[in-house]
């Protein structure tokens, strides 16, 4: 057993409860099935496992909130006052609204505010703690800009939770034909077994999920659950063509890139990382840093940097204890590379045993983005130190925070009950055969469906 994390501190000024009730509305948002789940002292939520279009305009999703809605008798317009702006992210151990200080319970609805001229309930909570407080910048550092409030990880962790930040072809209404809208879904689980995601195209990654403990308000202790969700990296590992393939190193694929352990990061529009990993980064000639970035975070104004030239990240599943993330990826794509060329035996100590899947993001040449989005905060900061310590010892410490630079292209679940991170490229499709055999459709075989930049999957 290793020691508890580090208590999470907050100031607070009082603490009350409310007995709420529901306006009609809620109950007659949709015709479809309605969930309970529970899961500590809050009230169960009631939600509906139906799409919610979100604005993810610039690389992080926004969704509707309307605030202590049993004071509200119908469904208030989309535009009213009464629906507030809220980020959808999951960095963010706890929801957020604006407001003095205080951690107080109140009633909270998420709510589709973009389909329609009404906006229809699709997650309520009759009552739960909230945190309120007036910096709410403070404490989401590097969205896109300053919402009304957070949706967080206190909510976020009851269910498995599916993004997909461009046009998703799984949400779409009656009433807006032919619109497919960016999407956030509630989801009770994701019911399918590793392999038959695989099949269909997914790379299925576990996670362990992390922080958690006791947050002290004013003298009083609130239990907090996990809801930090890491995953492995391999950063700016070597191009992969199957046309040109390098040559084996003792009979394997070569290694290449810096393996990393990254959170993901919903409420972040780029990468960040720290001014080690910065430092690995640049003894590429290609990678080259820039000062002149001010960032405000956790109550300190920090000088931070950009980092230029960074344009592969591969998120890699780890299946042993004996290789590394990248040695991992080497691994897979020396298996993905005698799979096209079956009559060849190049990197034959890569044909046995399990292989980890992965998804590979490239951007640059062919791509129209030009390198991923990603800052530098340094580690004395009190963003990385205090992460680490809420962390720490349950997994490594975080060297990259995984914004939307890298998870736009990506159709991903957060599967909090399973513990597993579920993706594949965001436009993927059963045609896209990629470089497979003409008689054997890849995604039937668990191989890559997708060779085209940004995007490679290899589940």
């Amino acid at each position: 057993m290793g020691t508890a994390p580090a208590p999470i501190i907050f100031p607070a000024e009082m603490f009350r409860h409310h007995v709420l009730r529901f306006p009609v509305f809620i109950l007659t948002a949709l015709f479809v099935s309605v969930f309970t789940v529970g899961c500590g002292s809050d009230s169960p939520p009631i939600f509906l496992e139906y799409c919610i279009p979100v604005d993810a305009g610039s690389d992080v999703p926004h969704v509707g909130v309307v605030l202590d809605y049993d004071s509200i008798s119908e469904a208030p317009d989309s535009g009213s006052e009464a629906v507030s702006d809220f980020v959808v992210a999951t960095e963010s151990p706890l929801t957020v609204i604006p407001g003095d200080s205080s951690y107080s319970s109140r009633s909270l609805v998420v709510v589709d505010r973009y389909s329609s001229s009404k906006v229809a309930a699709r997650l309520v909570f009759p009552e739960m703690n909230l945190l309120s407080t007036t910096d709410i910048q403070s404490l989401l550092p590097f969205a896109d800009h300053v919402p009304d409030g957070i949706l967080g990880g206190d909510v976020l962790r009851r269910f498995a939770v599916r993004f997909h930040y461009s046009s998703d072809p799984q949400c779409t209404f009656d009433w807006t034909p032919g619109t497919y809208w960016p999407s956030v879904t509630f989801l009770r689980e994701v019911p399918d077994r590793d392999h038959s995601l695989a099949l269909d195209g997914f790379a299925v990654i576990p996670f362990t999920l992390a922080g958690g403990g006791n947050m002290v308000a004013s003298g009083s202790e609130y239990a907090l659950g996990a809801t930090r969700v890491g995953v492995w990296l391999c950063l700016n590992p070597d191009p992969f063509d199957l046309s040109d393939p390098p040559e084996a190193v003792d009979g394997h694929f070569p290694v290449s890139g810096i393996d990393a352990y990254g959170l993901i990061a919903t409420g972040s529009s780029a990468l960040v990382t720290t001014g080690r990993m910065a430092e690995r980064l640049s003894e590429d000639a290609s990678i080259t840093q820039e000062g002149g970035v001010t960032i405000s975070a956790m109550g300190e104004t920090i000088e931070g940097q950009h980092i230029h030239g960074l344009r592969r990240m591969a998120v890699v599943g780890n299946v042993s204890e004996e290789l590394s993330p990248c040695a991992e990826l080497a691994k897979r794509r020396g298996r993905e590379y005698a799979r096209h060329n079956p009559n060849t035996r190049r990197y034959p100590k890569d044909l046995n045993g399990p292989v980890a899947p992965a998804v590979v993001i490239e951007v640059g040449d062919a791509s129209s983005v030009p390198e991923l989005d990603t800052l530098v905060l340094p580690e004395n900061s009190a963003f990385w130190t205090s992460l680490w310590e809420e962390t720490s010892p349950q997994v490594p410490m975080y060297d990259v925070l995984i914004g939307g630079a890298v998870l736009k292209y990506l159709e991903f679940t957060v599967d909090y009950p399973q513990r597993r991170f579920i993706t594949r490229c965001a436009h993927y499709t059963p045609e896209d055969q990629g470089a497979c055999p003409d008689d054997v459709p890849c995604c039937l075989q668990g191989g890559s469906c997708n060779f085209s930049r940004p995007c490679m999957q290899l589940p």
